[in-house]
């Protein structure tokens, strides 16, 4: 299968049955002894942690992998409501059409359209509803440019489909133009390019800004 239909079948939509690497399981929860007096005491002070909130919407003077993690948090939740979208419908509305043109550019777009029509006439069986979108976990960079940004990273589809995969993804950024979105409703300034692609959980062989 060449990288775009791994695209397809990864990322445009969720149709991830067919594209994972291995299943991931999870493990007993770990056992806790009793705590020791010290311990104890210890644990009962309160302690007060501080988050640190990314904006999305706005580049950093040094684009980092925190940032992109906030951006593709944004473009996933988009993508979950497309879906979820297409599968109440039945067929690709405007409102679809304005959700894929907000998140996706390039190939990449129609082969988006391509996807959510099949999943308007054949609906699979294996989503979570209402469908909840990936969560991509940007590890590291593989370009990092103000036109093209490109990174590998774990990608968890358990909130999306009943029977999630392991997945490692490689996705392009590359920046969005404010006149295709023009609802407004991709709050970042990027969309995911026509050349993303969903890669073995081992180093791609090539960079999707570049491939």
């Amino acid at each position: 299968m060449g990288k775009r239909g791994l695209v397809a079948c990864c990322a445009v939509l969720v149709l991830a049955a067919g594209c994972g690497h291995g299943r991931s399981q999870a493990g007993p929860a770990p056992t806790m002894g009793p705590l020791s007096s010290e311990a104890a005491t210890t644990a009962a002070v309160p302690t007060t942690t501080t988050s640190v909130v990314i904006d999305p919407t706005t580049p950093p003077a040094t684009v980092d992998l925190a940032y992109i993690n906030a951006v593709m948090a944004e473009l996933n939740t988009i993508n979950a409501q497309l879906v979820e979208l297409v599968l109440t419908e039945h067929r690709v509305s405007l409102q679809a059409q304005q959700l894929a043109r907000a998140v996706f550019a390039g190939p990449a777009l129609g082969q988006t359209y391509e996807e959510a029509a099949t999943v308007a006439r054949r609906p699979p069986d294996d989503f979570k509803r209402p469908v909840g979108p990936f969560v991509t976990t940007a590890q590291r960079f593989l370009s990092n440019a103000p036109t093209c940004v490109s990174f590998v990273g774990p990608q968890d589809n358990s909130q999306a489909v009943t029977d999630p995969h392991a997945l490692v993804v490689a996705i392009a950024l590359k920046p969005k133009d404010p006149k295709v979105d023009g609802a407004a409703l991709n709050p970042t300034p990027w969309v995911m390019s026509d050349n993303f692609a969903a890669v073995a959980p081992a180093s791609p062989k090539n960079d999707p800004c570049t491939g």
